[in-house]
């Protein structure tokens, strides 16, 4: 479990993307940059972490 631990805090995917830009109004507005695929594997990675926490909470402390 120690090693699928730290492969996936290693490896993780980034989480969404926001890009705040000023538009003509100059007023700043946030511009969401949408890539389904790597979200949906931080998604995944991200519960699977949760869980090995709630399975060893000791465990995840020594891995950070």
């Amino acid at each position: 479990m120690f090693d699928l631990r730290e492969s996936l805090i290693d490896t993780m995917a980034k989480p969404k993307e926001v890009l705040v830009v000023i538009d003509e109004n100059d007023e700043a507005v946030e511009e969401i940059i949408d890539d389904v695929e790597t979200i949906h594997i931080y998604e995944c990675m991200r519960e699977t972490l949760v869980c090995l926490t709630n399975i060893d909470n000791g465990a995840m402390d020594k891995c950070i």
